[in-house]
């Protein structure tokens, strides 16, 4: 039966959609649906229904046809008369897009017939093709490009970018399903959003709370709270909670971090108990008890009296026990053992851990017992504390010896300075004493335990203490480096190396901040210092720092002499000097002369300053720096070639190096007492590991730290750069050049480094190959024995000691001036009114100096801005300036000699200035201070026009001071042989001329005043035959310098009394105090000239220096014929086996501050009358006698009328009298020039070649006798800077030494054109007459 719907012809179409779909051909079913066709077409014909035919107006039309009844199958149909073209059934049914027919207009129409969609071509031809059901243009719609993309579509999917109109009704169904579902889900997000952000609203007001809480400060520590908190798993609620527990104070947060813990060990152990408390309760800090635990550095054992290496090698122990794993998990760690000594008050203290007394010093301690057992022990200390016999006393220790290592490592743990020693000290220790009881013992301590600590003590450093530089000799001068020794191949060819060494080749250091701190308070001295001969004065370098535009308060601030330990300063008046120019054009002599020396220093201290503060060298450019300064650098080249051996891989910080990190220790006591006061010894030995762990913090957190702005250098580029104020001190890490040791060669460094040096002093050179040629025949020079003999054997100077705080003292070449005798007392009254003066403004610098800050005084000494002397003309006058050429008189013997100079320092008033009218120089308070210039023979090359005798050379190193009264200004024509180095030309008949001058000028108080000199090759100057030139002598021939009018009144005959020598005039006048019968020990008699007190009044002050010691203060002083105005009172105090007497003026204990001085022979005289209600026994130690003084006081009493025969010296120097002063008196009365002729041949031989008034004339084109007396002068770099020789006030008889000898040789190697200037000495010598 053939029937509509799904039971029909519809499910029949979708059982052949569905296999046809599946693969199945449509060849074998095509038969069986052509017959069911033509079955339903008889039907619809028996039906009349009519054949469909598309709409001409729309092609897309649809027919559906209605649903008809089930046609009985069993009906006879009609027999078949014609077939229809059925059209292109659509196979994907529902997925047909129907809404592309808007917007398409496609070749066929659809027809929809009991759910089947047949397609119908607008060409259709109605007939199907022959054994077909279909029409070719109804077939040929499967192969439409349209058609292809739909049914593609349909069976792979529809993207989903596509429009609506591509789907069928199935794909709109599931879009309307997909956006409801979607809608759905975006309801229920919208839900859970909402719910959220509820949530998270009441979480933000919970945090909002919590903000508030937190920034309401109530409670402390909140950062602590929140981390147990959070370590609790709480939430905001439940820190909100903590924290209204801690605001109500019923909770404390406990929870400490390391940082906290140190900041805790800082408050605690710089504040002391107090602060830490007050931290703990008002900071939330751990408490003492907590801090206890965390402690790293144990406390040390002090040593009551002479070291022992026991006692050294437990605190090492303690030290480092804490550091095994740190120290032994690597190579040899290298170390170094850092001494200082640090000021203690003199106390003594009981230690209850050790059951000694601290406080007494360690040379003498030995003598009492020092352990305490009984009552008696103590007693017996305090006796030999008051005890006044020597072999019996014991001093308090007023400074503490401390030593401490330091480990040369990057390593925080490690870099703090860790203290082993702690002994007392009275200062009275010898070098060799100060090394078998310090140092040795120390260096053993350490070396026993290196099983312990694997260090290696590679250096021993030090300040500038001498004592303590004279046993580091002892100690590291012992042999020569052995060739065995590992280091040995990277230094025995370093030209003119030292290799002297100690024990494990053992060398000794100084900290580089006091070599800089020293170079800067030489260049401050009074007296000045010389460098290549020249003399470079205060008011020198102000002079040319003013000549590069340098403003006034910067000069006074670097010049400024008051604070010696200021290392910034240090840093910026070396940074100035080495900073000027170099000048040859439009400069005076004497300028240029000086500028070149302030280079040639400045150089030095460059090359000496560099390495140490400019961050981005390498350590082969800071080898190469220190070999081109020639100091300091054997330690470090010992250094690393140690490093070098033991660590080749490792790094060497040449910063390590020194004592700075012992001072950073020094610096942290001062600040936990405060800084206006001492600790003692059992205070310093408790605190000492404080500040060792208080170091160790600030290693480690160098932020928090601020070093004193005077202690710390600042860090450089290496453009010269300062980096930023953060940088305050220079630590390894802070280092960015490259430290490692692998990439040095020590040789090469070397090398390099005395290239350099040539390159930038040039004038040098010449010296440094004599040097090398001397240490090529001579294996005994080397850069610390340039004339074959160690510097370290070598006396120095009196004035050259390492000690920073020593006070200036009078240059000992200087001569006697009023101005300098009253100069204590002036600067007394004038620090006296500046102490008084009130505060009128707060615009200047303060002082940092407790004390001065009170009185509003200001920082820097306040000079004078323009450095010249006031004087009446306001509108200027004529003066003399520093570096200007001048004339004076110079004293040999009992003869006078002009002598040109020029100016190193002018003072009036003992005060430096720059420059002095004329007319003040005829004031007693105005004294000039000078260097004698060399004269030669001048050329016509040097003066063409024959007008000039003599030309200058370079000055004689010795400085002379004469008065101002004696004193010319000359302005003499210059030589430009030379262009680099004019000289001066001088004529005989000026200079004798400026004699008879001086000769009126001088009179009886400056005749005294005249400085004095030894004659040399170069001076008195001499004409060609050998002759001294420009004597001066009066006309009458009368004597220049009567005997001293200072004799003993008590002697019969008298005895003259050498002033010159203070102490033999007190021990003379001593001895009659004692033992002569003529003198009433009552009257109190005075220590100078044996008169009663009531004639002679003597009044005592402190010094303005450091030191602090007694002196006379001559302004008070009075009465007294024999007053000595400048003797020590220190040194006459003490009895010696040479001086055994020890009277000198003291302050009696009873009396006030304004009465006059009580010598200490006439002290118990003075009791008994003046205060007789003291008993004398009480002060016996202020005038009992030892037995020693009595009797050496009683030698001297025996052979009081016994003169001293000394050999009178008699003077080979033969004189020129065509060049005497005489020839002008002569010149003036008449005498014609004949008569001067003969008077001078009988004096001199005649010389048919030279006029007998010229100067010898050298030969013509020649240029080296200039410079050959200049050759003089060079030495090598490490000798450059020199201290000022004294000049003995008594010449004694030539002798000839060896260094006389060698200068002799070197006059017989000379050229024949200046053997004249050389051969002087020794004129009448076969062995230098000239052949």
């Amino acid at each position: 039966m053939i029937q509509p719907g799904l039971l029909g012809i519809e499910g029949f179409c979708r059982f052949l959609e569905y296999f046809v779909g599946r693969g199945l051909e449509g060849a074998m079913v095509e038969l069986k649906a052509e017959q069911l066709l033509s079955a339903l077409n008889s039907i619809r014909e028996k039906s009349g229904i009519p054949p469909p035919t598309p709409s001409p107006q729309h092609q897309a039309a649809f027919e559906i046809a209605p649903h008809e009844e089930a046609i009985d199958a069993s009906v006879p149909s009609t027999p078949k008369t014609q077939q229809h073209c059925v059209g292109f059934i659509f196979p994907c049914g529902l997925d047909y897009p129907w809404g592309l027919h808007d917007k398409i207009t496609f070749p066929w129409s659809v027809h929809l017939d009991r759910g089947v969609i047949t397609l119908r071509s607008h060409a259709c031809a109605g007939q199907p093709a022959s054994g077909r059901t279909m029409c070719a243009s109804c077939s040929g719609l499967s192969s439409e490009t349209s058609m292809e993309g739909i049914l593609d579509r349909a069976e792979h999917g529809i993207p989903a970018s596509a429009n609506y109109a591509y789907y069928g009704v199935a794909g709109l169904t599931e879009l309307l399903r997909r956006k409801s579902q979607q809608l759905q889900e975006l309801r229920l997000k919208g839900m859970n959003t909402a719910r959220k952000l509820l949530v998270q609203a009441r979480s933000l007001s919970d945090y909002k709370r919590l903000v508030r809480a937190i920034g309401s400060g109530v409670a402390q520590n909140v950062d602590r709270l929140i981390r147990v908190a959070l370590r609790q798993g709480r939430g905001v609620r439940g820190v909100l909670r903590l924290h209204d527990e801690a605001a109500r104070g019923v909770y404390h947060p406990k929870d400490y971090t390391e940082e906290d813990d140190l900041r805790g060990i800082l408050n605690w152990k710089m504040g002391g108990n107090r602060l830490a408390d007050f931290a703990h309760r008002a900071l939330g800090l751990p408490s003492r008890t907590t801090l206890r635990n965390r402690l790293t550095v144990p406390p040390i054992t002090p040593s009551p009296g002479i070291p022992q290496v026991a006692e050294v090698a437990q605190n090492v122990e303690a030290c480092f026990k804490g550091l095994k794993d740190a120290l032994t998990d690597r190579k040899a760690v290298h170390a170094i053992l850092m001494f200082d000594e640090l000021a203690t008050e003199k106390r003594i203290r009981w230690d209850d851990k050790t059951n000694n007394f601290l406080g007494v010093c360690r040379q003498h301690g030995h003598r009492v017992s020092l352990q305490f057992n009984n009552e008696d022990d103590l007693e017996e200390l305090f006796r030999a504390l008051d005890s006044t016999v020597p072999t019996q006393a014991v001093h308090h220790a007023g400074e503490a010896t401390v030593a401490a290592v330091g480990v040369l490592s990057s390593d925080t743990r490690l870099y703090a300075a860790r203290p082993i020693l702690i002994s007392g000290d009275c200062k009275k220790e010898t070098g060799a004493e100060h090394a078998a009881n310090v140092i040795r013992p120390t260096i053993d301590g350490v070396n026993s335990k290196k099983d312990l600590h694997n260090l290696r003590i590679v250096s021993i450093e030090s300040d500038g203490e001498s004592r303590r530089g004279s046993a580091f000799i002892d100690l590291t001068f012992v042999r020569k480096l052995s060739p065995e020794s590992p280091i040995h191949p990277h230094l025995k060819d370093l030209p003119l190396i030292n290799l002297w060494v100690g024990e494990d080749d053992l060398t000794p250091g100084k900290d580089p901040k006091h070599v800089f701190k020293r170079g800067r308070n030489r260049f401050l001295r009074k007296s000045g210092t010389q460098v290549m001969g020249v003399y470079i004065s205060p008011a020198i370098i102000r002079t040319h720092l003013q000549s590069v535009q340098h403003s006034f308060q910067h000069i006074n601030s670097v010049l400024n002499p008051k604070d010696k330990q200021d290392v910034k300063l240090a840093f910026e008046l070396l940074k100035d000097i080495w900073s000027l120019p170099l000048v040859f054009e439009n400069s005076r002599p004497g300028f240029i002369s000086t500028r070149t020396a302030l280079h040639t220093a400045g150089t030095l201290f460059l090359h000496l300053l560099f390495p140490y503060i400019c961050v981005d060298l390498s350590l082969s450019e800071q080898l190469e720096h220190l070999s081109a300064a020639a100091h300091l650098t054997l330690n470090v080249y010992f250094c690393v070639a140690k490093a070098k051996v033991d660590d080749p891989e490792g790094n060497f910080w040449l910063v390590l190096l020194g004592t700075d990190r012992l001072e950073q220790l020094f610096g942290i006591l001062h600040t936990m007492i405060g800084n206006d006061s001492n600790l003692d010894l059992l205070q310093l030995v408790e605190r000492i590991t404080g500040t060792t762990e208080c170091a160790n913090i600030f290693a480690k957190y160098p932020h928090w730290d601020r070093p004193p702005r005077r202690l710390s250098l600042p860090a450089l580029k290496r453009d010269a750069t300062e980096l930023p104020d953060k940088v305050d001190h220079i630590r390894p890490p802070s280092w960015h050049g490259s430290t490692a040791v692998r990439d040095v060669t020590l040789l090469t460094c070397w090398n390099r480094g005395r290239r350099t040096l040539e390159a930038e002093l040039p004038h040098i050179v010449s010296a440094l190959q004599s040097l090398d040629a001397d240490a090529a025949s001579n294996p005994d020079i080397d850069i610390l024995s340039p004339h074959g003999t160690l510097i370290t054997k070598v006396n120095i100077d009196a004035d050259d000691n390492e000690d920073d705080d020593e006070p200036d003292t009078e240059d000992s070449t200087t001569t006697h001036s009023l101005a300098h005798d009253i100069e204590d007392a002036v600067m007394e009254e004038e620090e006296r009114e500046a102490l008084a003066t009130p505060v009128v403004s707060h615009s200047i610098d303060i002082s940092t100096d407790r004390l001065r800050r009170v009185a509003d005084i200001e920082r820097f000494s306040r000079v004078e801005p323009t450095g010249i002397a006031e004087f009446d003309s306001a509108f200027g006058a004529p003066s003399i300036l520093i570096s200007e050429p001048i004339v004076t008189l110079v004293r040999f013997d009992d003869k006078l000699f002009v002598c040109v100079g020029e100016v190193t320092d002018i003072f009036v008033d003992s005060q430096s200035v720059d420059q002095v009218a004329l007319d003040t120089l005829l004031e007693r308070a105005t004294t000039i201070s000078f260097q004698i210039l060399r004269l030669a023979a001048a050329t016509i090359e040097d003066d063409p026009s024959l007008k000039h005798d003599w030309v200058s050379g370079s000055r004689i190193k010795a400085i002379h001071s004469a008065p101002g009264r004696l004193v010319l200004p000359i302005d003499p024509a210059l030589s430009t042989r030379i262009p680099a180095k004019p000289c001066y030309l001088l004529d005989s008949s000026t200079l004798r001329a400026f004699g008879v001058r001086l000769l009126e000028l001088n009179t009886k108080s400056t005749n005294k005043s005249i400085p004095k000199f030894t004659p040399t090759e170069s001076f008195p100057y001499r004409e060609s035959h050998g002759l001294a030139c420009f004597v001066c002598e009066n006309e009458d021939e009368s004597t220049l310098f009567p005997t001293d009018p200072h004799v003993c009144g008590y002697c019969s005959p008298s005895v003259p009394l050498d002033t010159a020598h203070p102490q033999l005039v007190l021990s003379h006048i001593g001895a009659h105090i004692l033992y002569d019968p003529a003198i009433d020990r009552s009257t109190e008699p005075c220590g100078l000239c044996g008169r009663p007190a009531s004639l002679c009044f003597l009044f005592l002050k402190r010094s303005s220096s450091r030191s602090n010691a007694l002196t006379i203060d001559l302004k008070a002083s009075h009465g007294c014929p024999n007053l000595i105005k400048r003797f020590s009172i220190g040194t006459a105090s003490k009895s010696t086996t040479s001086s055994p007497c020890s009277n000198a003026p003291m302050k009696c204990p009873i009396c006030t501050k304004k009465d006059p001085a009580v010598w200490r022979y006439n002290m118990k005289a003075h009791l008994i009358r003046h205060h007789p209600d003291v008993q004398p026994s009480r002060h016996a130690d202020l005038w009992t006698l030892s037995n020693e003084e009595m009797s050496g006081m009683k030698l001297i009493w025996d052979k009081r009328q016994e003169r001293k025969v000394t050999r009178k010296y008699r003077s080979t120097l033969k004189i020129s009298a065509a060049h005497s002063s005489k020839l002008a008196f002569v010149n003036e009365t008449g005498m014609d020039a004949q008569e001067e002729n003969e008077d001078s041949s009988e004096s001199e031989p005649s010389s048919p070649e030279l006029s007998p008034v010229m100067a010898p004339t050298l030969n013509e084109g020649t240029e080296t006798n200039l410079s050959a007396i200049e050759e003089l002068d060079e030495f090598p770099l490490s000798l450059m800077i020199s201290t000022q020789q004294p000049i003995e006030e008594s010449v004694a008889e030539p002798q000839e030494s060896q260094t006389e000898l060698q200068d002799i040789e070197m006059i017989d190697s000379a050229p024949p054109d200046v053997y004249f200037l050389l051969n002087q000495r020794r004129f009448d010598s076969p062995a230098l007459r000239l052949t």
